[in-house]
């Protein structure tokens, strides 16, 4: 009979080494290619040329001082004009393109009352529902019996009862772009930043591919 001991003794010379096993699992798995790491484009700030050289954005808003969301917008619109888009968590993280930091050139004009009725009806087509109830409230869209068909019955429920209102409305009259009661916000100050950045890349072009080098003399040497 043999012994317990040398059964294991014998079981382990049977049992292949870890870098045997390392070599044959190597050998049959194929790793992916090391990824290469992206360059990181910074963000550029604004010089007092560029700066001369962008178009002033006028935004009227539409704005109700009771009403918190209107408040918040009417903040976010000051913090624009010191600097956008805000500074991200990492400083170092890479972007897909080339982004000029900086304020907006931004003239607000606040209105704190509800808009006219020739003003409801030019603000009509800048919504994408082209409704005069999409700017109430969702609440008041479900509650109000009669929904507006015109741009005066719009006008005198707003004027009898601003609460159905969804404020505020932030309007860019020049480019024909509203935001109503917060919504798509963001989205035109990122118009804004798009139209500087065009702006700002005839000023300062991304660098493109170094040129040729020029081609050498010809040498006779018969």
């Amino acid at each position: 009979m043999f012994s317990r001991r040398l059964i294991r003794c014998a079981l382990a010379q049977l049992r292949p080494s870890p870098s045997v096993l390392a070599h044959s699992y190597s050998s049959r798995i194929r790793l992916p290619p090391p990824r290469q790491k992206k360059p990181v484009k910074l963000a550029l700030p604004l010089t007092d040329e560029m700066w001369a050289a962008i178009e002033p954005t006028t935004f009227t808003v539409f704005h109700n001082p009771v009403h918190a969301t209107s408040m918040q917008v009417l903040r976010a619109l000051e913090t624009a004009r010191l600097e956008f888009p805000p500074p991200p968590r990492n400083p170092t993280s890479s972007v897909a393109a080339k982004i000029y930091r900086g304020p907006l050139k931004l003239e607000i004009v606040v209105q704190k009352r509800v808009p006219t009725v020739d003003e409801f009806r030019a603000l009509l087509p800048f919504q994408a529902s082209h409704s005069y109830s999409g700017f109430m409230t969702t609440v008041a869209q479900a509650t109000v019996r009669e929904t507006p068909t015109n741009a005066q019955a719009m006008g005198d429920l707003v004027k009898r009862k601003p609460k159905l209102l969804d404020w505020p409305l932030v309007v860019d009259w020049e480019h024909g772009e509203c935001s109503i009661g917060g919504r798509s916000f963001l989205g035109l100050l990122k118009s804004t930043a798009n139209r500087r950045r065009k702006v700002l890349r005839k000023i300062d072009p991304e660098p493109g591919p170094p040129a040729a080098p020029p081609p050498a003399e010809w040498i006779d040497y018969d």
